[in-house]
């Protein structure tokens, strides 16, 4: 398995990444949104972007020479600080890790950067609380809200890591 940075030919990739491991998977069908063609196109559509904007801000785990899995992440240098935006690994490749070492290299890449704060908002669901605990980041609290992309009303986690 290869991590590495993306490229804006990894758009498409990662764009059917996301949709097939969040939209598809068990997050869209708990919620209800596995059938929604129009928000699997969009979901998609706004990871593509992000991609073919900043792929230094991707991350993307590599086999065979198919994406199936990245990390997305943002920077603010007047701030120095970082935001793990998304991360997202394919079902038949989950459990293995990947996901885990995604979240470090965006960590590297964002201290690399010239972070030395980044925070990350995710659903709370035990695999994904692991990937960061795991990864060195502290959870900060646990809040009660929608989803950002149309779920249901649910617990988000708040992780931070001080570098």
């Amino acid at each position: 398995m290869l991590i590495r940075t993306g490229e804006r030919s990894d758009a498409d990739q990662v764009a059917e990444v996301v949709v097939e491991a969040f939209i598809r998977g068990g997050w869209g069908h708990a919620h209800d949104m596995a059938r929604d063609e129009g928000l699997q196109r969009e979901f998609g559509d706004e990871h593509r972007q992000k991609c073919l904007e900043h792929p230094d801000w991707v991350c993307v785990a590599v086999e065979d020479e198919q994406v199936v899995g990245f990390v997305m992440f943002e920077y603010e240098p007047d701030q120095q600080a970082g935001r793990l935006d998304s991360l997202a690994v394919l079902p038949a490749y989950q459990n293995r890790g990947i996901s885990t070492e995604l979240v470090r290299r965006g960590v590297e890449e964002l201290k690399d950067l010239g972070a030395k704060h980044i925070k990350v908002r995710t659903s709370h669901e035990p695999v994904a609380c692991r990937v960061y605990e795991k990864a060195g980041f502290a959870l900060v609290k646990q809040v009660m809200q929608e989803d950002s992309h149309g779920g249901p009303l649910g617990v988000m986690s708040y992780y931070e890591m001080h570098l």
